[in-house]
């Protein structure tokens, strides 16, 4: 692996994050696959269909968006907020960009009988559990100061973006811990970001390539 400047330095690399929580959260008995494990792993646009996907991982978890918590926002997607403004809707937990990953955190408390009023705190047993994860992945100890905030090396980011083989994680069939692959993740881009986003149209790029 080529290293230049500070590989050793620790950088938080927030969203980037969320494939490896994904995993955790899989481990931990998290029933998600295809598309809705596209958006645990998402930094969605708050299109119609990322909300609707959002409702029904917290649905099939007995919940509903008000046990979410993420801060109010519009939608990152341009056409989507000026409507919602136009339309005089308030920010909302569920348009934020993160409420994919905490729908499915929230699903994994359930699972597991954990309080799902706290998910987001350190000491949360969810959130230990996710932790643990991260470092195994990375292969070091990694500070953690809740659910989105998690640091470590460029060294150990780059190892772990390696295996995964893209920043998404959506499969159709169970993962093993190690099993994402980039053909897996492809199939759900659009949900994994948005129908405008750069992310969707460089990974149809990729899917016309490999096809081809």
């Amino acid at each position: 692996m080529l290293e230049l400047g500070s590989p050793d330095a620790p950088v938080f690399p927030r969203s980037s994050n969320k494939p490896m929580q994904a995993v955790g959260m899989l481990e931990a008995g998290l029933d998600l696959y295809g598309e809705l494990l596209a958006l645990a792993s998402a930094s969605h646009s708050g299109e119609a269909f990322h909300l609707d996907g959002v409702r029904r991982v917290l649905t099939a978890a007995g919940l509903d968006e008000t046990a979410l918590r993420t801060p109010p926002d519009y939608p990152v997607d341009d056409v989507e907020k000026l409507a919602w403004v136009a339309a005089g809707t308030p920010p909302s937990p569920l348009a934020m960009n993160c409420s994919g990953k905490h729908a499915a955190m929230l699903a994994t408390c359930v699972v597991n009988g954990w309080p799902t009023d706290s998910y987001p705190d350190p000491d949360h047993p969810l959130q230990r559990a996710l932790l643990g994860t991260v470092e195994r992945l990375a292969g070091e100890q990694v500070t953690a100061t809740g659910s989105p905030v998690a640091s470590a090396n460029v060294a150990a980011i780059a190892c772990w973006r390696g295996w995964s083989g893209a920043r998404y994680v959506a499969v159709s069939q169970p993962l093993t811990t190690q099993g994402s692959s980039i053909a897996a993740c492809l199939p759900e881009q659009f949900m994994a970001s948005g129908l405008g986003s750069s992310q969707a149209r460089i990974a149809a790029s990729l899917a016309t390539s490999s096809s081809g």
